[in-house]
């Protein structure tokens, strides 16, 4: 089987790029302290009522904006925020296609 398509050639590294072997960051993510698992327990104790009242608010509030803030960071604290999904128009892969309109910008 032949084919007509050149190697494409290699990329030369940016003068800012990383030498081999070195990393941003050689110490890693800090670890979590005591009162970092302590505040999470705490949030995670409360999570029921503040379901409650993001439930209360969603039946019967009027602008309590202040109350679903208080909830929701309660909520993301012990439990994490929702996983957000990135999707490009037409329902393509943003990053996807981003890499092809950096790579072929007629696309």
């Amino acid at each position: 089987m032949v084919t007509d398509k050149k190697p494409e050639p290699k990329k030369k590294a940016n003068k800012t790029s990383f030498k081999p072997g070195n990393c941003a960051n050689p110490g890693g993510r800090p670890k979590k302290t005591k009162e970092d698992y302590d505040l999470i327990a705490a949030c995670r104790e409360k999570g029921q009522a503040a379901l409650s009242v993001l439930l209360d608010i969603m039946q019967n509030g009027k602008m309590e904006s202040n109350r679903i803030k208080a909830a929701q960071v309660i909520v993301e604290r012990g439990y994490g925020k929702p996983e957000q999904p990135i999707v490009g128009a037409g329902g393509k892969d943003l990053i996807q296609s981003v890499t092809v309109s950096f790579i072929n910008p007629n696309k």
